[in-house]
């Protein structure tokens, strides 16, 4: 069952990624570059420090190796796209199989959208997705509050989906909520990119994870009925013969 799970999780993010590639490269990687444009015209974030230790850094800075536009940059964002996409499938068919319900096309796009909310729209709301030379807080930051966004989003959801009790609803409400009160890192600055810009990737971004996750709780979902409904049955029912 196990094998089965991961071949779901497979197959999903393959298509999945290569779906997410795509939508990328027609609607957020144009806003990447004309950004990209904005942040080299303003000095990235390099410094001129005025001292030999500043150009030592600059230097290191120009060898940092990056994909060359084009074909290679699509190329390992697709790879990137997929892998991800194969990661977030292998949680949702493992939710799927302990949670013992029965999964099909259209209950696995609301998988997809509880993912949605728990992992890209409840983080948005503190860190909206920021655009090449926009203003970021510390990346360590970031990565803290949307782990804790997302655990706490993720966690309230399945206690309001799972729990039968009307009180633990109530409490899974409230920890879902509870990122809302809060205020989400700055940068310092305001950045080289134009307001507008950065509203247009943040509705891109946000537009492209709708995507994702309502194609990765439908893929997922179609393929464990097909695949691992009927594996996980039996293997249930073999064990209940199974004698102590």
């Amino acid at each position: 069952m196990v094998a089965r799970l991961f071949s779901i999780a497979v197959a999903t993010g393959f298509l999945v990624g290569l779906l997410m590639s795509a939508v990328q490269a027609y609607r957020v990687v144009p806003l990447i570059h004309h950004a990209e444009l904005f942040e080299t015209a303003g000095g990235g974030h390099a410094h001129d420090h005025g001292h030999d230790h500043g150009d030592a850094q600059g230097t290191a800075a120009e060898e940092v190796w990056a994909p060359d536009d084009g074909f290679e940059r699509h190329f390992y964002t697709a790879i990137t796209n997929v892998l991800t996409a194969s990661g977030f499938a292998l949680l949702l068919v493992g939710a799927y199989a302990m949670s013992g319900w029965r999964l099909d096309f259209r209950t696995g796009v609301i998988w997809g959208l509880c993912g949605f909310i728990a992992f890209s729209l409840a983080p948005a709301a503190l860190l909206p997705p920021e655009v090449p030379g926009a203003a970021a807080a510390a990346l360590g930051v970031r990565q803290v509050v949307w782990i804790a966004v997302a655990f706490s989003t993720a966690t309230g959801i399945a206690l309001f989906v799972f729990s039968r009790r009307r009180e633990w609803q109530v409490i899974g409400v409230i920890i879902a909520a509870m990122p809302l009160a809060f205020t989400g890192p700055h940068g310092e600055g305001s950045g080289s990119v134009p307001p507008e810009l950065a509203a247009q990737f943040v509705a891109a971004s946000l537009v492209t994870g709708a995507v994702f996750w309502i194609a990765l709780g439908a893929v997922s979902g179609f393929l464990y009925e097909r695949w691992g409904a009927r594996t996980l049955a039996g293997s249930r029912a073999k064990r209940a013969l199974t004698p102590i």
